[in-house]
């Protein structure tokens, strides 16, 4: 608040210009606005724009005044001045400065198209407050011109939304003006950075909200993408994108907490975000519910090749969630992802072994002079291949009680082909 005080430390004790009403005064502040300096003359305002030039004089006795706040400067006539004769925020202030003359010293305030020329009673205030309105007006010019800069931006992602294509680039002009407006709120001691950051945060939770609805078209396309994955059997596909789709929707909320934009905006968006969440939970429920299916098969099936067939697929989803990191709301998390792949593994190779058995029997009930035996000790061969290999894959599981049937099976497939001269 511009009070006595202010102007008594302004000008000096002992000088008519202390005499300044503050509670006529009061009302002239914004919310936050208060008084850094102050210079008072005994002579006139000249108020010059493009076309005319006019002085302001004080009454006899009195004083005029130019009051710097951290927002504005004001020029008044002194007694109990309904409101100031001039006005200039200090973004518009393009200069000010002291400049001394033979007789007298002038305070030169100008902005693009006015200027105001004041006589000082004391020169060294009158610099005092020409230096602040310099330097803070230079911050408040550019950090104006950089949030209109973000404001661009901003307004330029909607449009690209608006045309179906991705903003990011647009998001991120507007997220480089405001970490550049962030640096105009605090680089210079002088500035107001409390009134600054309080003119940045409304622009911060407009973008946050643009963001929120950029990621939530982006988590749309995701889980579209995962259904058709899954489909293909993708399985890596579908828990990378689903694992992507997660951390944007967990980024959606996370901004929407933060922000304090318009409430109905903020309750639509929310809305989407648990809509898009739900669909995110049913499309991973579907994986592992395959998943779960497939393992039902490979226990209830008596055909060792359907079971292996099984037990794959059933691999093939716990270790693609496993790969991605997948730690939803649905399904294992990651602990118990592990505990399960390795009981999955375990049971595919159960199942490649009593597949590579019925394969081996079948030979032997061939005989080895039969023309298919070959055939059916190289699938059991191929069988048991592939479970050494899972087996060595896979710490927990080992591949050394596969060593004498793997080698069994070769020697009687070799001799099988040396019966029908096939051997290499």
């Amino acid at each position: 608040m511009l009070n006595r005080v202010d102007i008594a430390n302004a000008f000096g004790s002992g000088s008519t210009a202390a005499e300044v009403d503050a509670d006529r005064l009061a009302p002239l502040l914004a919310e936050g606005e208060a008084v850094q300096a102050a210079a008072a003359s005994a002579e006139g305002i000249e108020h010059a724009t493009d076309d005319r030039t006019t002085t302001i004089e004080p009454e006899d006795g009195s004083h005029a005044y130019a009051v710097a706040t951290n927002r504005r400067i004001h020029f008044l006539l002194g007694g109990e001045p309904e409101s100031p004769e001039i006005t200039y925020r200090l973004a518009a202030v393009t200069g000010a400065e002291l400049r001394d003359g033979l007789l007298s010293s002038t305070l030169h305030v100008r902005t693009a198209d006015e200027s105001v020329r004041f006589s000082p009673v004391d020169a060294d205030r009158a610099e005092a407050l020409a230096s602040y309105v310099s330097r803070v007006g230079s911050a408040w010019a550019d950090l104006e011109g950089t949030l209109a800069g973000a404001r661009e931006a901003m307004a330029e992602a909607r449009e690209t939304i608006r045309a179906g294509e991705d903003p990011t680039g647009d998001v991120q002009r507007a997220q480089m003006r405001l970490s550049k407006a962030h640096h105009c709120a605090t680089h210079d001691d002088a500035a107001p950075t409390e009134l600054m950051e309080a003119a940045i945060e409304p622009i911060e939770d407009e973008l946050e909200n643009l963001q929120v609805v950029t990621w939530t078209d982006r988590v749309a396309e995701l889980l579209e993408d995962a259904r058709k994955a899954r489909a293909s059997g993708d399985y890596d596909a579908a828990f990378e994108v689903a694992v992507e789709a997660a951390d944007r929707i967990d980024a959606a909320r996370e901004a929407l907490g933060d922000s304090e934009a318009d409430a109905s905006a903020d309750s639509d968006l929310a809305g989407t975000i648990e809509d898009l969440s739900a669909d995110l939970e049913a499309v991973a429920a579907d994986l592992f519910d395959e998943a779960e299916d497939a393992c039902h098969v490979g226990l209830d099936t008596d055909d060792p090749a359907e079971a292996v067939a099984a037990w794959e697929d059933a691999l093939d989803r716990y270790r693609a969630a496993l790969a991605a990191d997948w730690a939803g709301a649905v399904g294992p998390d990651p602990e118990a992802l592990r505990f399960q792949l390795a009981w999955v593994v375990g049971n595919l190779i159960d199942a490649l072994v009593a597949a590579a058995e019925e394969c081996e029997r079948a030979g032997d009930d061939l005989g080895e002079d039969h023309d298919d035996s070959a055939d059916r000790y190289e699938a059991a061969r191929d069988w048991l291949r592939r479970a050494h290999r899972l087996a060595r894959e896979h710490p927990h599981s080992s591949g050394a009680a596969l060593e004498e049937p793997l080698d069994r099976v070769q020697e009687k497939f070799e001799l099988a082909q040396w019966q029908w001269g096939t051997a290499d």
